[in-house]
């Protein structure tokens, strides 16, 4: 299961990610469409980061994810607070929620990891079936051109409250898929254990496609962070998209 044995370390090594420039950023996305947060669905949520940013400006909210380890993090996250936030662990291809939230998020590339175009269109569809009439999808990919030239070779080694770990990344561009491969270890410990994680990379085309066999109509394609039109060449690129009411 992926991101169960990095549970531990993940928020230290992803303590680089701007999560409360991702919320902000999601809330002017919301605010140009004149679309509430109200209820909101985080999916594949991870430890619950960016909804520790994005929560208060939310009616309600939810996240889920595949990872046990992951979920319990956020579920200490959240417990002293008095924010009105759920956790569930369900995976994106099994998600079946309520059909009543207003929003519904799908970030940090975490639709990179529907490793074909059937289960690309089911993930979508399973986030549509959970949102109301006229309910907004905000979703990211990591593209090609930023597997190609920002991961490919990548090399990454460092200890972390006392779990040595390394990363090797590489880039099949065959397949278009994107293979990390993490080693964690004890510092003075035996025991390895050792997690690949792959992502595959879609073209726009593909993923407007999917929106489409989704049910939704795709509002916007941006260039990372932007209000500008994501291209090929853009390194992360959002989908604002919206269920017909």
């Amino acid at each position: 299961m992926i991101y169960n044995h990095l549970a531990s370390i993940y928020d230290d090594i992803m303590s680089h990610v701007p999560y409360a420039k991702w919320a902000e950023y999601i809330h002017q996305i919301l605010m140009h469409f004149n679309s509430p947060a109200g209820r909101t669905l985080d999916a594949a949520c991870g430890t619950g980061s960016l909804l520790a940013h994005f929560a208060p400006g939310c009616s309600e909210a939810t996240g889920f994810d595949s990872s046990p380890n992951m979920i319990e993090i956020a579920r200490e996250r959240f417990r002293r607070s008095k924010l009105p936030v759920n956790f569930a662990v369900a995976d994106l291809l099994q998600w079946q929620g309520q059909c009543d939230y207003d929003l519904a998020l799908c970030l940090y590339d975490s639709i990179n990891y529907m490793m074909n175009h059937t289960a690309l269109i089911q993930a979508l569809s399973n986030l549509t079936d959970s949102l109301k009439p006229a309910g907004m999808l905000v979703f990211d990919i990591s593209t090609i051109n930023n597997a190609q030239h920002n991961f490919h070779g990548l090399r990454e080694k460092e200890v972390i409250n006392g779990v040595a770990y390394t990363r090797r990344a590489s880039w099949d561009g065959d397949n278009r898929i994107l293979h990390n491969d993490f080693t964690l270890r004890e510092t003075g410990g035996e025991q390895i254990v050792e997690e690949r994680h792959s992502q595959r990379l879609y073209t726009i085309r593909e993923v407007k496609t999917a929106i489409d066999s989704a049910g939704l109509e795709c509002l916007a394609v941006l260039d990372e962070f932007t209000f500008r039109n994501g291209n090929e060449q853009s390194e992360r690129i959002h989908f604002v998209a919206r269920k017909g009411d």
